[in-house]
């Protein structure tokens, strides 16, 4: 008996953990973590390098793991040789990104906010037509001065999902992995 209402106690404790947390919109800062998280992808239609460069950490500390090996970036000195070397080009167009079932939480500080998501991150390269479809997107933000900040970014599909054209070719731009996915 005893063991039984030990059971029901962490069912009743976990439950809500299941069933998930309402997302804390009313958060001071939620509009502004989500326009970063936004931005993080969004900078690119426009090429606002200044943007970009305000969303990531601008130190040593960045670490992002996009879905192919060439759009990882350790340090905000890798995020720079690609945007120079691949997003500023001419042969490069973002043309379209959209972001699903984003849900943020903020730590109880407010200092530290964590995100996932579904992403798709469409574009051009060298007149082909791409898009990274339906990846999972996470992420940690840290709130430095007044200003929210991504110091760690991960994208990913399930394995049991992984498009047919994973794109590894170095002809390729390094965020854009794939050509084309499929959603099953």
């Amino acid at each position: 008996m005893k063991t039984m209402r030990v059971v029901l106690l962490l069912c009743l404790v976990a439950a809500p953990l299941q069933a998930g947390q309402p997302e804390p919109t009313d958060h001071p800062d939620y509009t502004i973590v989500k326009a970063v998280i936004e931005d993080s992808i969004g900078w690119a239609i426009d090429k606002d390098l200044d943007r970009l460069f305000q969303i990531f950490a601008n130190d040593d500390d960045l670490l992002i793991w996009w879905v192919g090996s060439n759009g990882s970036a350790n340090g905000i000195d890798d995020l720079k040789k690609t945007a120079e070397t691949v997003w500023m080009k001419s042969d490069f167009k973002a043309t379209k990104f959209e972001f699903r079932d984003v849900k943020i939480r903020f730590s109880k500080e407010g200092t530290t906010a964590w995100f996932s998501c579904h992403l798709d991150d469409c574009g051009i390269w060298k007149g082909e037509e791409f898009c990274v479809a339906d990846v999972r997107n996470t992420g940690v933000l840290e709130k430095r001065g007044d200003q929210w900040t991504i110091v760690q970014s991960h994208a990913s599909w399930p394995v049991d999902r992984i498009p047919d054209d994973t794109g590894s070719s170095s002809s390729r731009p390094g965020r854009n992995a794939a050509r084309v996915s499929r959603r099953e």
